[in-house]
């Protein structure tokens, strides 16, 4: 059944040190930190954000192969317990690799990594692929509520433009997804609109901006074939 959240274990170390140690995962230990960056076009990297609005890369943890395979069999152990993928958060090994992001991101838009500030909506799923049973079922079966680490497949707009951008049209928001495992086009991949495909970009005022996806009309307010699968990664 559904976790309590009342449950003491949940305040208590031991036990999320022994569930995050079957997967090689630690708890305020002595975790080695990131010393290199990835050797990444950084400049391109920049270039590319600019144009588009979003940009994609390989690994920023090259000398931790198997970190994601590490954290990917968590999120497993979690929801085999009826736990949210989410409580990944819990152990050492994220923050490690959300360190590393952070580097990377300052690199890319030529800052230092005190200069960022981390806005604290952070998530974890863990997707399955439905059968043929559960595929001819309707949507609202198939939503993010019938499964512990589902998601929401539906277009949305997380911040107005004015939230994410300074009166120099400078970035000061962004989103990161990092798969922890290989991902395909039709295996649940994040998709992103182009911003020169997407109208409303920065247009902060109009009444659509927020609302990509009608829910009452089942329509888009943006070209749907314009969506880029950020895939394979």
């Amino acid at each position: 059944g559904k976790p309590d959240p009342r449950d003491a274990r949940f305040l208590d170390g031991k036990f999320w040190r022994e569930l995050g140690g079957q997967a090689g995962l630690s708890l305020l230990g002595d975790v080695p930190g990131v010393t290199h960056l990835p050797k990444l076009d950084y400049e391109a990297l920049r270039r590319r954000f600019a144009v588009e609005g979003f940009l994609c890369t390989t690994s920023v943890v090259p000398e931790r192969p198997d970190l994601l395979d590490r954290l990917h069999a968590a999120a497993k152990l979690l929801r085999n317990r009826n736990l949210a993928p989410v409580f990944l958060y819990v152990f050492d090994e994220t923050w490690e690799l959300v360190m590393a992001v952070w580097r990377s991101i300052a690199s890319v838009f030529g800052v230092s990594p005190e200069e960022l500030v981390l806005e604290p909506s952070v998530f974890g799923y863990l997707l399955d692929r439905p059968d043929d049973a559960q595929a001819k079922l309707d949507s609202k079966a198939m939503s993010r509520h019938t499964y512990v680490g589902g998601n929401f497949g539906v277009p949305h707009r997380d911040h107005t433009y004015l939230d994410c951008f300074d009166d120099e049209d400078r970035p000061t928001m962004v989103s990161v997804w990092i798969p922890l495992t290989d991902v395909s086009g039709d295996s649940g991949c994040m998709s992103v609109v182009p911003k020169e495909f997407d109208k409303l970009f920065s247009e902060h005022d109009a009444p659509a901006h927020m609302l990509p996806f009608d829910a009452s009309s089942g329509e888009t307010n943006f070209d749907l074939a314009a969506a880029v699968a950020l895939a394979p990664l």
